[in-house]
């Protein structure tokens, strides 16, 4: 016995004639061609067709994939600061900070059996399965929300502090240019002075009066510039830079709830991840070609 595959591509069986059969004619020779020519375009047009679709859906996995892999680290990175502040000792924060990073690793791989169960008709795996994706999820979108609120607070303490220092610096200000205001007005500049002063003790006549008023115009100068400067600094300030600037940045703070955020940025990383990697693995996936096995037994 000899066993051969059938050819799946050709539709229409080959006709065999005997001999007590007439030959075909030449017309219906060529119209059998024809069927065939014309079933062989539309399965290659139907292969075009699917290659085409799973390079579409494969580039779209991939995006998923990529979208969801950076809102995981997001996530990881969120929930090892926040389960690491929990406990003070270094030890044990860099433990509890690695089981922040577990949380979100176990989120979108739980999800990505999940639908891999599913997509295999395996029920019991998947609803398994659902329950650790479930936990992780849970342990994530929790420690992303305490991350988020401790950030906050801080930021709400930073305002608090610049509120203060801003009154303290306007009462600085105040003052500064009081004790401006003290110093004459025709006193000469700090380069003058020194260049003044060093000419006069070149000569040697440190001793007298001249000197030694230039000697105290000069500390008045010094005092001048020094005021001037902190002034400039204090009106930058008041204007939006440095402490004001953390007053700037709180006003235009979103106003998002920091448990949405973490749901949202949960939903990223584990359900855009799973359902990416799920499509890859079903286009990668070689599948058994339908007819492979059928052969037919013809007597020798």
């Amino acid at each position: 016995m000899v066993a051969r595959a059938t050819n799946r591509v050709l539709k229409t069986p080959p006709q065999v004639y005997g001999l007590h059969e007439r030959l075909p004619s030449p017309e219906k020779i060529k119209a059998e061609r024809e069927i065939r020519l014309a079933e062989l375009r539309a399965a290659r047009a139907e292969r075009r067709k699917g290659q085409g679709e799973k390079t579409i859906v494969a580039l779209l996995a991939l995006i998923f994939v990529i979208a969801g892999l950076m809102a995981a680290v997001l996530s990881g990175f969120a929930n090892y600061q926040a389960f690491a502040s929990t406990v003070t000792v270094p030890l044990e924060s860099m433990i509890w900070g690695a089981a922040g990073i577990i949380a979100a690793i176990v989120s979108f791989g739980g999800f990505t059996f999940v639908y891999w169960h599913a997509a295999n008709q395996r029920m019991q795996e998947s609803l398994r399965s659902l329950v650790f994706a479930l936990v992780g999820a849970g342990a994530s979108i929790l420690g992303t929300q305490i991350y988020i609120s401790s950030n906050n607070l801080t930021a709400a303490a930073e305002v608090s502090s610049a509120e203060t220092n801003r009154d303290v610096l306007k009462t600085q200000l105040a003052d500064w240019r009081r004790q401006l205001e003290g110093i004459p007005a025709e006193t000469r500049s700090v380069d003058g002075l020194e260049a003044y002063i060093a000419e006069v003790e070149r000569v040697g006549r440190t001793g007298q009066k001249p000197c030694r008023d230039a000697q105290n115009e000069l500390g008045l100068a010094k005092r001048r510039d020094d005021l001037i400067a902190r002034i400039k600094g204090a009106n930058a300030q008041l204007l939006g830079q440095g402490s004001g600037n953390i007053l700037l940045q709180a006003e235009q703070r979103a106003a998002l709830p920091s448990w949405l955020f973490a749901v949202l940025l949960e939903l990223f990383s584990s359900l855009a991840t799973s359902i990416g990697l799920v499509a890859l693995l079903i286009i990668t996936g070689r599948r058994k070609p339908e007819g492979a096995d059928r052969t037919r037994v013809t007597p020798c």
